[in-house]
């Protein structure tokens, strides 16, 4: 880490740091729950996150990255995020495939979109 950089513009930037983790994570999310592809903003964010990285270092970016990719699993669907981290591409389409079944469900009246 340089250390020209006072330990507040540290602490901003790996703020910015999860903040852009968190950003492709949901756009990644996203593109996983509906099978389209947004790879222009996904990655724009994770180049956020490279140069930030360039500045501070792997290690503690990648710290930093890790907390940001807790915090917003956390948020998510317990099932829905176990599948999107770990595991095959065969279980993310039958999963995709469900979402969509469910997504395609006639909805009563007053119902909202389904959780996931």
């Amino acid at each position: 880490m340089p250390e020209k950089l006072s330990a507040n513009t540290v602490d901003e930037l790996l703020t910015l740091a999860k903040f852009w983790t968190q950003e492709a994570l949901d756009i990644q999310f996203f593109e996983f729950l509906s099978s389209t592809s947004e790879v222009k903003d996904r990655s724009y964010a994770w180049h956020q996150v490279s140069c930030i990285s360039a500045l501070l270092g792997d290690d503690v970016v990648n710290k930093a990255v890790e907390e940001a990719t807790q915090t917003f699993g956390k948020s998510r669907d317990p099932r829905a995020w176990e599948i999107f981290m770990h595991s095959d591409e065969a279980a993310q389409q039958a999963f995709q495939y469900e979402v969509q079944l469910k997504l395609d469900e006639p909805k009563a009246e007053g119902a909202g979109r389904p959780r996931i």
